[in-house]
């Protein structure tokens, strides 16, 4: 089972999202996820990949919940970016950063992971 983590990043209700480059789920707008590699643990993943990805600093992390499926242990955690400013990304996975109002998210989400968008729907609220 993989150990993975999602950032919710909210500002001006917008949220963070990144545009997959390859499938699965190529060109779909979901939130910036990762796995946990070894030794690591679920913040540190999460603060190297964003910097990695999108050159962005996070500020005040915290915790939200985690849902379990039949592949993944996915934990959800909400931080800040510290920068207005999204860079284009050079990623084998991530073809675009950007933000998207939490309507046209959760729109996109219905598309591509339609048992999902529920879940995720009461904690961007």
């Amino acid at each position: 089972m993989a150990n993975i983590v999602n950032l919710i990043s909210i500002k001006d209700w917008k949220i963070l999202v990144i545009k997959r480059r390859k499938e699965p789920y190529k060109g779909m707008y979901g939130l910036p996820w990762w796995h946990v590699e070894a030794g690591e643990t679920n913040i540190e993943a999460l603060e190297r990949e964003i910097l990695e990805e999108t050159k962005q600093i996070l500020s005040n992390i915290s915790y939200i919940t985690s849902i379990f499926d039949n592949t993944n242990d996915v934990h959800l955690y909400k931080a800040d970016v510290d920068s207005d400013s999204l860079y284009d990304v050079d990623d084998e996975w991530v073809e675009e950063v950007k933000r998207l109002s939490i309507p046209d998210f959760i729109e996109n989400l219905k598309t591509f992971k339609p048992n999902w968008w529920e879940k995720l729907l009461s904690f961007l609220k």
